[in-house]
């Protein structure tokens, strides 16, 4: 590997590996997949303090140890090893990792139910636990209930989302038991209702503004239109009674207006057609003929 210094992700499982050496050099690691193999120890990634991704899953590891160098581990896969074997001591070594946001450890050894307030709660980005098929899920009470209200940050646990109303009823069985949690179940049943409510009741109101603003838009229109046909009545006798006023007060444009109309009817008449003298146009034409045979006699 050494030859690949510049090598950011690598996958490498089911290959029958024991031990994880030889990758002193690839200091540039980003994702580190090594499961399906029968590796024992975690050793050999101090120097990645650029790791995101380590998978180590279905291994034969028991302690989670060596990575304290890993500033930027974000997500640790290590379901199917024998993690507990050894009490909590096996899981210490993630709080070398305060970075750590997914563990994934389930089906594992882990039994002792203080892991949870000893391991856990002490890790202060973590947002996804799987902690499945460990006896610790039967020897912790309610929990699911327990270990929500125990990791505020906490996400996603185990087969599904940790939801915002999961929260709240973890929260409120944590603060007065069962009867609590009744009581927030109904206060959130009550909020959600009045929040559907205004809902509708804002909808139905933007609806009405609408409708109110599309009669109020007709109506302008239409006292628009009957404005503009109003005018256009009243226009047409005050243009004539003003034309009529002007003429009385200019008894002179009385015959300029009838010698224009004059002019225009005379350049607008056909052409009249000229007299012909009958007669004298017979006698010419003899003559052209009497011309013509005395040109051909010669």
């Amino acid at each position: 590997m050494e030859l690949f210094p510049e090598l950011k992700c690598i996958y490498f499982e089911g290959n029958g590996l024991r031990r994880m050496t030889g990758l002193e050099t690839n200091v540039q690691m980003r994702s580190l997949n090594l499961h399906e193999n029968i590796i024992k120890k975690i050793e050999g990634i101090e120097a990645m303090d650029d790791l995101r991704t380590l998978n180590l899953a279905d291994n034969c590891i028991e302690t989670i140890e060596g990575i304290q160098g890993c500033k930027m581990l974000c997500t640790l896969y290590i379901k199917g090893n024998n993690i507990g074997r050894n009490g909590l001591s096996d899981l210490v070594g993630l709080l070398d990792c305060p970075s750590i946001e997914v563990i994934d450890v389930q089906n594992n050894e882990i039994e002792d139910a203080d892991c949870l307030k000893e391991i856990f709660m002490k890790m202060p980005n973590l947002k996804v636990l799987y902690l499945m098929k460990n006896p610790v899920t039967k020897n912790i009470k309610n929990y699911r209930k327990t270990v929500i209200s125990s990791i505020p940050s906490l996400r996603y646990l185990d087969d599904r989302p940790v939801f915002e109303d999961d929260r709240r009823n973890a929260d409120a069985w944590a603060r007065g038991g069962i009867e609590e949690e009744r009581e927030e179940r109904k206060r959130i049943k009550e909020e959600k209702d009045k929040k559907h409510e205004d809902y509708h009741k804002n909808f139905k109101a933007m609806m009405d503004n609408a409708r109110a603003a599309k009669k109020a838009a007709d109506a302008l229109e239409a006292e628009q239109k009957a404005a503009q046909k109003s005018f256009d009545e009243e226009s047409v006798p005050s243009k004539i009674e003003g034309m009529i006023e002007n003429l009385e007060k200019n008894p002179e444009l009385i015959d300029t207006i009838q010698k224009a109309t004059e002019e225009k009817a005379e350049d607008d008449a056909p052409p009249e057609l000229e007299e012909v003298d009958i007669e004298e146009m017979r006698k010419e034409e003899a003559m052209n003929q009497k011309v013509l045979e005395e040109q051909k006699a010669i």
